[in-house]
């Protein structure tokens, strides 16, 4: 991990599945939060009983070791496409783990959704 993010992750981190093919990286207290946001959900909707499988049967505990590497589990390796190299996104309150050929395809995404103008229509 880059050595301005190690500070936040120190304490534990959580890994986990992310909507498309990436890793999701959050600090423990990050991940704490949303398992109460989560959990919290009505047990009988499908969407939240998805999201619950995606993020808690395919999440793994670890920490950084002294230099600040991580082992990424072979079945996140795996979901994310991930060999030898990988692109690390910082996006707010977490990180997310990219093979370089997924994230150029998102990167052209974003360059696409851009052209919309997706910040009015979020309000901002």
């Amino acid at each position: 991990m880059p050595a301005k993010y190690r500070p936040r992750l120190a304490s534990g981190i959580v890994l986990t599945t992310g909507t498309k093919r990436f890793v999701l990286v959050f600090p423990l207290d990050e991940f704490e939060h949303l398992s109460e946001r989560v959990n919290s959900l009505s047990l009988v909707g499908p969407e939240a009983a998805m999201l619950r499988r995606q993020l808690f049967s395919n999440g793994f505990d670890t920490e950084l070791d002294k230099q600040g590497r991580v082992v990424l589990p072979e079945p996140l390796r795996e979901y994310a496409g991930i060999s030898q190299e990988v692109v690390i996104a910082g996006v707010g309150n977490h990180i997310e783990l990219w093979s370089p050929e997924e994230w150029q395809r998102e990167r052209e995404e974003i360059a696409r959704a851009a052209l919309e103008n997706p910040w009015a229509k979020l309000g901002i």
